[in-house]
């Protein structure tokens, strides 16, 4: 089968499928055979094979004759291998398929329409395990802002490459032990992009060896999954001028221990006290939080 005919660029329809790859050469012909079955062919499919030593260069050449590209690199890092194989497709539309998941054939034709909202930046589905584990996995259909306490928007969700370009996301480094795909998911929709549910089923292989194993395994706490290190938060304090308080209420903001150059402080003085407003103002003078 051939690969589908882009169309324009920029359009909501051509869509590049980038299978991300670390010596997983064992599960690599499934993964690509399940996307060059697509009832809706996709314009481009690239694997980006992240420093293999097994066999995955030779699994990938069996599929050039129809299309498949390779590409090497040499960055030991999930995020980084994303953001190279961003780089070498054009397509509008982007599915990071981990190279031992599986698309089931109606994915990109379920998937693709819903992006013809402009301002739908990421569509993604319920998941079917298989593997070490079976069973479905349903996520809900209507969001909201939950994206930001938890991750239900799997790593071969389609995304909207503008929705990628705009967040920057790539540009920023993230950390080791970190959900890789919840990292970028939560720095597109802050720009206002919207979560759109598919009716197709991504399959998700369970399996020993994959990332998140090994990071339930360690029991890596959330506040590292998150990379919550990495977060701005803002402070936002009414004063009502009861001075008597306002030492322990100093004495908490210079110790709290959220990094205080990531931290935006919005102290709200209510008590009309030039005396206690003044108090206020000679300790935001001397702090070490940023833009005051």
């Amino acid at each position: 089968m051939a690969l589908g005919e882009p169309g324009a660029v920029g359009a909501p329809t051509d869509v590049a499928v980038i299978v991300v790859c670390h010596n997983y050469g064992r599960f690599l012909t499934e993964a690509i055979h399940s996307v060059l079955v697509q009832t809706r062919p996709p314009a481009e499919v690239l694997v980006v094979d992240d420093a293999s030593t097994d066999d995955t260069p030779a699994v990938v050449a069996q599929f050039a004759p129809r299309g498949v590209r390779y590409e090497r690199v040499d960055v030991r890092d999930v995020h980084r291998a994303r953001a190279a194989g961003l780089a070498a497709t054009r397509a509008s539309v982007v599915c990071f398929l981990d190279a031992d998941d599986i698309l089931p054939p109606d994915y990109l034709e379920a998937g693709v329409p819903l992006l013809d909202n402009p301002a739908v930046g990421i569509v993604y589905s319920d998941v079917e395990r298989f593997g070490d584990q079976t069973g479905r996995i349903e996520y809900p259909a209507e969001p909201g802002n939950r994206i930001h306490q938890e991750n239900f928007v799997h790593a071969g969700s389609l995304v909207r490459r503008t929705a990628l370009e705009l967040s920057r996301v790539f540009e920023v480094e993230c950390p080791a032990q970190v959900n890789d795909d919840w990292f970028l998911w939560r720095r597109i929709v802050p720009f206002g992009w919207r979560l759109a549910k598919s009716s197709a089923e991504y399959r998700y292989r369970k399996h020993a060896a994959s990332k998140l194993a090994q990071m339930n395994a360690a029991e890596v706490p959330y506040f590292e999954r998150a990379a919550l290190a990495l977060e701005q938060v803002t402070l936002a304090i009414p004063l009502s001028g009861r001075t008597e308080f306002w030492p322990r209420m100093a004495k908490f903001l210079e110790h709290q221990t959220w990094p205080h150059d990531q931290t935006r402080l919005l102290l709200v003085d209510t008590s009309q006290s030039a005396e206690f407003g003044r108090t206020v103002r000679q300790w935001l003078a001397t702090c070490d939080y940023p833009g005051l």
